[in-house]
């Protein structure tokens, strides 16, 4: 198991979900722009970017609902909009890949 997986487990995105693999794909794309990111993800893994966009949102709504409060404190802090309770697609990918190159360092 790699850094990546433990780190989608820790904070509890389900591995049975489509969005697992799509969020593990999708931190290796080096656009800003989510459109790109779907668009490569999806031809990456055969799928619509509609549905890479729906199956990521979907996982992180899960892990949002699963995580521990000091796991969300820990690696999100204050990047969780109060509103929903959740991070972004965008910013939910932006903090687990800061989070992976401290884990580098």
């Amino acid at each position: 198991m790699d850094k990546v997986d433990k780190l989608l487990l820790k904070i509890g995105v389900p591995p049975h979900m489509k969005g697992y693999e799509y969020i593990k794909a999708a931190l290796k794309v080096e656009s800003a722009r989510m459109m790109d990111v779907y668009e490569q993800v999806g031809r990456e893994l055969y799928a619509a970017p509609v549905s890479v966009e729906r199956a990521m949102r979907h996982a992180v709504e899960a892990a949002f609902d699963r995580m521990a409060p000091e796991v969300q404190k820990e690696i999100f802090g204050a990047v969780v909009d109060p509103k929903r309770g959740k991070a972004t697609n965008k910013a939910f990918l932006m903090v687990l890949r800061l989070h992976l190159k401290e884990a580098k360092a």
